[in-house]
C-alpha cells in the first residue's frame, strides 16, 4: 500500500449526492461508452479491477471478461448499491472494496486490467493516482481511463475565434466552481501515463454528440449508430469531449 500524503477527492457521501441520478437522462453517452469499452477491454482478464465503478453502471460490460472483478470505489454509499446488484444477480466473481485511489488496499501487480472511467476529472492529483494504479497493476497489463478533453471541438473554434490560446493548452482546467472537475489535454495525460510506467495504445472519441436539443429528440441507440459515422474524423484530431485512452503498463 502507498504512503503517499492524502490528497483532495470528490467525496459523494459527504455531499449526498446521488450519482445514479446522473444518468437518468443521459441514456446516449451511457451507450455510447459500453459499447467503446466493449471494444477496448482484453478478450478475457484474471484480475479486473473497476476503479471508482461506483454503484455497478458497467458491470453488464465487463460480467464475463474476467475471471474475478473488483469494484473500488471511495463512497460506502455507491458500494452497498453495487452489493446489492451483485447479491441479487448471484455474481460470486465479483466483489466491492472501499477506499481511497491515492492508497489503495491491494498488494503490488495484483490486476491485469484497470478501468478508471469518469474519474480522473474529480482528482486533484491525478499523477498520484496513476502512480498508484500503476503499483497494483501488471507488467504488460492494461488501464483504460475515460478524460474529460480539453481539446473538444468546440474549445478549439472557440480559441480560433477569441485568439484565446490558454482555451486547448496543455495545463488542466478546473471547470466546476464549486467542485472538482477538471478537463485535460490528451498530450497531458500520455505524459502522465509515461511518467507513471505505461505506454500509451490508443486514443477513442466518445459521445461526440454534445447538443441537449438532439438528446430529447433522437432516440439513444439512433445517436450511437450516426456517432460511430463521424467518430474516425474525431478520433484523428482528438475533438470528442471524452476520450476513452488504452495504455499498457511497461
Amino acid at each position: 500500500m502507498s504512503s503517499q500524503p492524502k490528497a483532495d477527492i470528490s467525496d459523494y457521501d459527504q455531499s449526498g449526492y446521488d450519482y445514479r441520478r446522473y444518468w437518468d437522462n443521459r441514456q446516449y453517452d451511457n451507450l455510447a461508452e459500453k459499447k467503446i469499452l466493449k471494444k477496448l477491454l482484453p478478450k478475457f482478464s484474471e484480475q479486473l479491477i473497476d476503479i471508482g465503478g461506483g454503484y455497478g453502471r458497467l458491470i453488464d460490460v465487463y460480467l464475463d471478461r474476467a475471471k474475478h472483478i473488483t469494484i473500488f470505489d471511495y463512497s460506502q454509499q455507491l458500494l452497498r448499491t453495487a452489493q446489492s446488484v451483485i447479491e441479487t444477480n448471484n455474481y460470486h466473481h465479483i466483489e466491492t472494496q472501499q477506499g481511497d485511489i491515492y492508497s489503495m488496499p491491494f498488494h503490488d501487480k495484483v490486476f491485469d486490467t484497470a478501468l478508471l472511467i469518469r474519474v480522473i476529472h474529480h482528482l486533484e492529483r491525478p499523477s498520484l493516482a496513476l502512480n498508484e494504479i500503476s503499483r497494483i497493476i501488471r507488467p504488460g497489463g492494461t488501464i483504460i481511463l475515460q478524460v474529460g478533453n480539453k481539446k473538444h471541438l468546440k474549445n478549439v473554434i472557440k480559441a480560433k475565434i477569441t485568439r484565446n490560446k490558454e482555451l486547448v493548452n496543455t495545463k488542466p482546467v478546473n471547470i466546476s466552481r464549486e467542485g472538482i472537475f477538471y478537463q485535460f489535454h490528451p498530450s497531458y495525460i500520455e505524459e502522465k501515463l509515461k511518467e507513471n510506467g505505461f505506454k500509451l495504445v490508443s486514443t477513442h472519441s466518445v459521445s461526440n454528440i454534445r447538443i441537449p436539443l438532439i438528446y430529447r429528440i433522437i432516440p439513444a441507440p439512433l445517436l450511437v449508430a450516426f456517432d460511430q459515422l463521424i467518430t474516425p474524423l474525431f478520433n484523428r484530431f482528438d475533438w470528442g469531449p471524452s476520450l476513452f485512452i488504452v495504455a499498457q503498463k511497461q
